[in-house]
């Protein structure tokens, strides 16, 4: 069967590896010739497709940003879309509690395959001595939390530095933090480094010691498993889903805690390094041609035996000693149906009662939900 791939314009490593994972289909280069339609993003392109193409079967990953994308959203003809992929349970539980959300929208079949990158592609070393170096990866969006990351290099020594890159956000939102990092005195110790192309980021990281984020909500951030593959030591603020993601030792909620974290840990890049072997390494995308394949069996055609020997049998290969985040992949709907309208909101098959029970924040304080 033929399909077509829709990527972002922007350098990506997994991309390459996407394609790889579907090897097993013809790839087209027109949505219109093809069969499947597959998109890393679920932003407008799928609202495109399940509109003007409900015939195809059409799978998407749903990482963060689309869900805050109401138009999107509530435009997508949600009965055309057969299968939805979220890097993170917690991503998949905010999806499934966000009052925006059209009810449709728990039509899809929905996974949780966690990112994972070529692990051969950071070069790990032992990290000493160290730098005093900290790295941040974020674009300029409020979310990212460049106010919590000043409050911490504020209380640390003067001789550690942030070191930041990341795509460019709004102006303003640029314009304030360069003045409140100046009020601060701590413009010469945040150091803005712009934007550099993916493929060097590696590069890039090589003379850090820490990689620190400041988020308050994140999917499965691929800068902190990139970093920790090369022995970084991880700071993460405590975002929804941040402890079944990292060691828990490196997860912060204050700014003190972050300074603690920083100033008092030796250090283990041996560590670092397995805890992404064990968890975030390219077999995750093993599933991704019995995700495809159950969504054509679904629609009724038959499903080629090149994706049925091509995919894992309950995540056979996948070690062991994953994390629940990582066992869950794979973990859809046992009947390979989406649940009748009535039940989309308990029947995911993946979360326990527990898990579905998400608090939502309130919709007066946040008025973009």
């Amino acid at each position: 069967m033929k399909i077509f791939i829709n990527t972002p314009d922007w350098g990506n490593r997994w991309i390459p590896h996407l394609y790889h994972a579907l090897r097993m289909f013809q790839k087209v280069m027109n949505p219109e010739d093809a069969d499947i339609l597959f998109s890393a993003w679920c932003n407008e392109t799928v609202t495109e497709w399940s509109q003007r193409w409900p015939e195809k079967v059409i799978v998407s990953y749903c990482r963060r940003y689309e869900m805050f994308t109401l138009e999107h959203m509530q435009a997508i003809n949600w009965p055309a879309v057969d299968a939805l992929i979220f890097v993170s349970k917690n991503s998949m539980r905010f999806f499934q509690s966000l009052p925006h959300m059209p009810k449709a929208a728990m039509k899809p079949q929905r996974w949780v395959v966690p990112n994972g990158i070529d692990v051969n592609a950071f070069p790990y070393r032992a990290r000493s001595p160290r730098t005093n170096k900290i790295a941040m990866i974020a674009s300029t969006r409020w979310v990212k939390g460049h106010a919590l990351a000043a409050q911490i290099l504020l209380a640390l020594p003067e001789e550690y530095q942030i070191h930041c890159i990341g795509l460019p956000g709004s102006s303003d939102y640029a314009m304030t933090c360069a003045e409140y990092f100046q009020n601060l005195g701590l413009e010469y110790r945040f150091i803005v480094d712009g934007f550099i192309d993916s493929d060097r980021v590696p590069e890039w990281l090589v003379d850090k010691d820490f990689i620190l984020s400041t988020s308050m909500s994140e999917g499965n951030p691929m800068n902190i498993i990139e970093a920790m593959a090369m022995g970084i030591e991880p700071v993460v603020h405590d975002w929804p889903g941040a402890r079944d993601q990292f060691p828990d030792h490196s997860v912060f909620r204050t700014p003190g805690e972050a300074v603690r974290i920083i100033e008092s840990v030796e250090g283990n890049p041996h560590f670092n390094r397995r805890w992404v072997e064990e968890r975030y390494t390219l077999d995750n995308y093993k599933i991704l041609p019995e995700i495809v394949g159950g969504a054509i069996k679904r629609r009724g055609a038959g499903v080629p035996n090149q994706v049925r020997e091509g995919a894992p049998n309950n995540l056979e290969g996948i070690k062991e000693n994953q994390d629940a985040t990582a066992r869950d992949i794979g973990r859809g709907f046992t009947d390979g149906a989406a649940p009748e309208e009535e039940d989309v909101f308990t029947s995911s098959g993946v979360l326990s009662d527990e898990e579905r029970s998400f608090p939502l924040p309130c919709p007066a304080a946040f008025p973009f939900l």
